[in-house]
C-alpha cells in the first residue's frame, strides 16, 4: 500500500487499505500498465497457478502453447516460467539494513527426464540459472544495490535419437536432421537512489549483458547411422545500459523529471555452410560492430485537481 499526496491540502487524512489494481506503482505511467499479486494467480480462470498463464487475460499480452510457457507484451521479448527454484534471503547486516538475495533455477523437463521420466519427444530443453541482488540501504552516498543474472541452456532436437522401431509421433524432432541450439547470459548491475532534499532526488541505473547465441545443425543419412556436417553459427551480442533522472517535486500539484538513457550495442555473428563437393565450410557471415543511443527526455506532471493528471 502507498499513500499519495493530495493536489488540493485538506485538513484531514483517512488512510484506507483499498489497492487499486489498475493503477501501477510508477505514477507516471497514465496508460498500458497494470500492477498484480501472486494471489491473483488463484482467481483467474486457466491460470493454475502460473504467472504467465494469469497475466494473459490482461489486454496487450499474447500467450503461446503449454510447450513455450511464455508470454509476449505488445511485441517485446517474451517472458516465461518453468523451472524448479531454490532460493535464500536475509541480511548481511542488521544495523545498517544491508541484505542479499539470491535464487537458482534448473529445467523441471531436463531434471524429470534424468530420472527416466518419458515425454514422448527427444527435444528436452536443459537450461539453469543464477541471480542474485545485494542491497545496501544506509550508506553515506544513499542506497546502493548490485544485483546479477547468470544462465545457460541448450536443447538438442536429434533425429538421430529417434525411436525406429516403435511408431512414435515426435512433435519437435527435425527429420533427418541433428539440430543443438545452445544459449548463454550474462547479465550485472548497480542501482544508486540518493535523496538531495525533501523535494528532490536522483536515480542511476549502470548495467552491462552478454548473450551468446550457438547452433550445430548436421544431416543424417537414410539409416541414421552417419552424421555430415551442414551449418554452423555462432553469435554474440552484447549492450551497456546507463539511465540517470533528477526527479524534483515543486508542490502537489507539479513534478518534474529529467534524465537521459545511454546504449551501447554490439555484435559478432559469424556463420557458415558445409559444402559437400568442396569438402569445406563457406562463411555466410563474420562481421561485429557496435552502435549508440541516446535517449535525453524530461517528463513534467501536473495535478489540478485530485482526479485530474496532466503529463508533458
Amino acid at each position: 500500500m502507498q499513500l499519495e499526496e493530495m493536489a488540493i491540502p485538506v485538513t484531514e487524512v483517512i488512510v484506507k487499505t483499498n489497492t487499486i489494481q489498475d493503477h501501477p506503482v510508477n505514477k507516471l505511467l497514465l496508460v498500458s500498465s497494470r500492477n498484480f499479486t501472486v494471489e491473483e494467480t488463484q482467481r483467474y480462470a486457466g491460470s493454475r497457478g502460473d504467472v504467465a498463464r494469469m497475466a494473459s487475460n490482461f489486454a496487450g499480452v499474447l500467450g503461446d502453447d503449454d510447450f513455450r510457457n511464455d508470454i509476449i507484451i505488445r511485441g517485446n521479448s517474451p517472458v516465461g516460467f518453468n523451472s524448479f527454484k531454490i532460493g535464500a534471503e536475509g541480511p548481511i547486516s542488521r544495523s545498517n539494513g544491508s541484505s542479499f538475495l539470491i535464487n537458482y533455477r534448473y529445467s523441471t523437463l531436463g531434471l524429470f527426464e534424468k530420472l527416466g521420466m518419458n515425454f514422448g519427444t527427444i527435444g528436452i530443453p536443459y537450461y539453469q540459472d543464477l541471480s542474485f541482488k545485494l542491497n545496501f540501504p544506509k550508506t553515506r552516498v544513499g542506497n546502493i544495490s548490485v544485483f546479477g543474472l547468470s544462465g545457460i541452456s541448450d536443447i538438442q532436437l536429434w533425429d538421430s535419437k529417434r525411436d525406429t522401431i516403435k511408431d512414435n509421433i515426435d512433435f519437435y524432432g527435425g527429420e533427418g536432421f541433428d539440430l543443438t541450439n545452445g544459449s548463454d547470459l550474462g547479465v550485472v548491475g548497480f542501482n544508486h537512489f540518493y535523496i538531495i532534499n525533501p523535494s528532490t532526488y536522483t536515480r542511476l541505473t549502470l548495467s552491462y549483458h552478454a548473450h551468446r547465441y550457438e547452433s550445430i545443425l548436421d544431416s543424417l543419412s537414410k539409416d541414421l547411422a552417419s552424421k555430415y556436417p551442414f551449418y554452423r553459427n555462432d553469435f554474440i551480442d552484447n549492450a551497456l545500459f546507463t539511465s540517470l533522472y533528477v526527479n524534483h517535486r515543486f508542490n502537489s500539484k507539479s513534478t518534474l523529471r529529467i534524465g537521459a538513457i545511454v546504449r551501447r550495442m554490439g555484435y559478432n555473428f559469424a556463420d557458415s555452410v558445409y559444402k559437400v563437393l568442396d569438402d569445406r565450410f563457406f562463411v555466410i557471415r563474420n562481421d561485429k560492430g557496435n552502435t549508440w543511443l541516446y535517449q535525453p527526455y524530461a517528463n513534467w506532471q501536473i495535478k489540478p485537481t485530485n482526479n485530474l493528471s496532466l503529463n508533458v
